[in-house]
């Protein structure tokens, strides 16, 4: 029996191997990542990103590769593409393609609203950018915006807190303790021709209202080999779930961890 100790959370994911941030257009081809000691690859708010033969394999006599998600997307909008990868051996999923909720914490004025990075991890992240789309959802509810808004600014207070300030007055609707969330950061996704297998977790986390497509892949993960859509509450990922294709993949012994859910 092999135990591999993945050290404290709080410490153990601070030095992803690619952080790619407010990037338009990244293609990476023939890349492999044997180990980092967080994300694979992590992009924020960038678009038209490109990853062929991006492959997470823990090299020669390692038990382990990333000791997160091998690749994780935050924001992106435009396309992102992941063909002909291979994920192998990470601590964490394979690719997680979602946006971010920030909680509704003070209302300011007929216009502009106080938020809250709802997980420490988000510090400092940017909804976006002005006249960006922004959804008013109140999870209780649906994931699905009950409202929206165009982004006019965001000033920072601290890591955690921003005001918000958009170009149209706030509805009476609005309420403390709802989220916003941007409508425009989502990409379209293709998932192809890629092996995920022998990793602890997950293997696709998909929250993304815009289109995807999942096609010619193998699956064997420890956990659900596809969750739609993904923890809003505790890791405040936000988005939807919608024109979304799953074909021609191979599925095999996933969920072997034993839990009782996917």
């Amino acid at each position: 029996m092999v135990l591999v100790c993945k050290g404290d959370q709080s410490l153990n994911r601070l030095a992803s191997a690619f952080r790619i941030t407010a990037t338009e257009g990244f293609n990476a081809k023939n890349v492999n990542i044997h180990h980092a000691g967080g994300m694979g690859l992590i992009a924020e708010n960038s678009s038209d990103l490109i990853l062929d033969s991006f492959n997470v394999t823990p090299s020669q006599g390692r038990m382990v590769s990333t000791t997160a998600d091998a690749t994780h997307f935050v924001g992106c909008r435009g396309k992102v593409v992941l063909k002909n990868c291979t994920f192998n051996n990470q601590l964490d999923d394979a690719t997680n393609v979602h946006g971010t909720y920030q909680e509704v914490i003070d209302i300011l004025g007929s216009n502009s609203i106080g938020v809250r990075m709802g997980h420490a991890q988000q510090q400092g992240f940017s909804i976006g950018k002005a006249n960006d789309t922004i959804g008013l959802v109140r999870l209780e509810t649906s994931f699905f915006p009950y409202d929206d808004l165009t982004l006019k600014s965001a000033e920072y207070i601290n890591g955690r807190y921003q005001i918000i300030t958009f170009n149209e007055d706030l509805p009476a609707t609005l309420k403390v303790g709802d989220l916003i969330e941007n409508i425009q950061g989502y990409p379209d996704l293709l998932v192809q021709n890629c092996n995920i297998s022998r990793n602890r977790a997950r293997g696709l986390l998909i929250s993304n209202p815009k289109n995807t497509l999942i096609e010619n892949n193998y699956f064997s993960t420890e956990m659900e080999a596809i969750l739609i859509p993904v923890e809003s509450s505790h890791w405040f990922e936000s988005g939807n779930a919608a024109n979304l294709i799953i074909r021609n993949n191979t599925f095999q012994d996933n969920q072997h961890s034993g839990f009782n859910r996917g």
